[in-house]
């Protein structure tokens, strides 16, 4: 469902959109949205999402957490997000890439 193992930077939203349908095992961008609710359900109880997606929403306050955990996948935030929930999916420690994308919220 999703891929662990893959380089996640582009430059371009051609690349970034190349980028997030090969992490989500994706032909095309009609299956993104139902693609993203399924890792949602499978992390959103993880201790660290809460306080992220509350994060998140501190800043856009007409998000819910559903929706702020969309925004993760945004062009700004999936460089950041990718390798955080790589270490999620993994059961790694995931400290420092949730650290270093809690300090790219903007």
């Amino acid at each position: 469902m999703y891929t662990l193992d893959m380089e996640y930077l582009y430059e371009s939203n051609e690349e970034y959109q190349s980028v997030l349908l090969r992490a989500f095992q994706a032909e095309n961008h009609d299956v993104l949205g139902d693609k993203i609710a399924e890792l949602y359900t499978q992390l959103k109880h993880h201790e660290t999402i809460p306080p992220l997606l509350n994060k998140i929403m501190e800043i856009y306050v007409w998000a819910s957490y559903e929706n702020a955990f969309y925004l993760l996948f945004s062009y700004d935030y999936f460089q950041y997000t990718h390798p955080y929930v790589v270490h999620l999916l993994k059961q790694e420690d995931a400290s420092l890439p949730y650290n270093k994308l809690l300090s790219e919220l903007k």
